[in-house]
């Protein structure tokens, strides 16, 4: 045989093994986008499954339970009560008190002192005097929209007995947001605002909140509500 025909027969030999690899290679290629869109197509069909049987509310559900001490009294809701007419309340100290991290020093808040007073604070007291009057629609006002706090935005509430505010700044890494450590009680509380604080043995008790405000051109607004907790 002559050179000729011997390189002919090896490049027709490596023309066939080329293409035997070539095949193969596809078929490697055509079974894994098979096992692919498999894969793919039982995530879809699970996650459909899922949203069919898991209830509406799961989600909701997987927040940390508010703890509501059974002991707690709750007064009748009077939804024609003005509080600011009340001479038990009109006695009791519902300015909002600050720590000031400066000084060291805790001040209250008068009406007179808001111009001078830094946005949170002025925030905070827009807050309170919004839940004092009882204006859930001025209240809802000052919540984010990406609001994720365990504590849900109620609808109406009567007007609140709140007093014994307190307000402390709390360490924050995140320099687009400030945390706030709260603290408040309500007097003859019914409920209709929060039910996990009231009257206990005859006295009013409160807890510590963690609030995180966001800001924005739009200036502050509530992202966080939840308990206050250092773990």
């Amino acid at each position: 045989m002559s050179d000729k025909n011997l390189f002919a027969e090896e490049q027709e030999t490596l023309m066939q093994e080329q293409s035997t690899t070539d095949l193969q290679n596809l078929n490697k290629r055509k079974k894994t986008v098979k096992i692919i869109l498999i894969v793919c197509a039982a995530i879809v069909a699970l996650y459909a499954l899922f949203m069919i049987l898991i209830p509406e509310d799961y989600f909701a559900q997987q927040l940390p339970p508010i703890p509501i001490d059974e002991n707690i009294k709750l007064y009748p809701p009077d939804w024609e009560s003005d509080i600011m007419n009340d001479s038990e309340y009109a006695q009791m100290d519902y300015r909002v008190h600050y720590y000031d991290v400066d000084s060291g020093a805790i001040y209250s808040l008068e009406k007179e002192d808001l111009p001078s007073a830094t946005p949170e604070i002025r925030f905070f007291y827009y807050y309170f005097e919004a839940i004092r009057l009882g204006d859930a629609e001025r209240y809802a006002e000052f919540f984010s929209p990406d609001y994720d706090g365990a504590y849900e935005i109620p609808e109406s509430f009567t007007e609140q007995m709140v007093y014994d505010i307190y307000i402390e700044p709390y360490t924050s890494d995140n320099e687009a947001q400030e945390s706030y450590k709260v603290f408040y009680k309500i007097a003859r509380n019914n409920g209709t605002f929060r039910q996990d604080i009231g009257e206990i043995g005859g006295v009013d008790v409160g807890c510590d909140l963690m609030f995180v405000l966001t800001f924005s051109d739009n200036g502050f607004s509530i992202g966080h509500i939840s308990r206050f907790t250092r773990h």
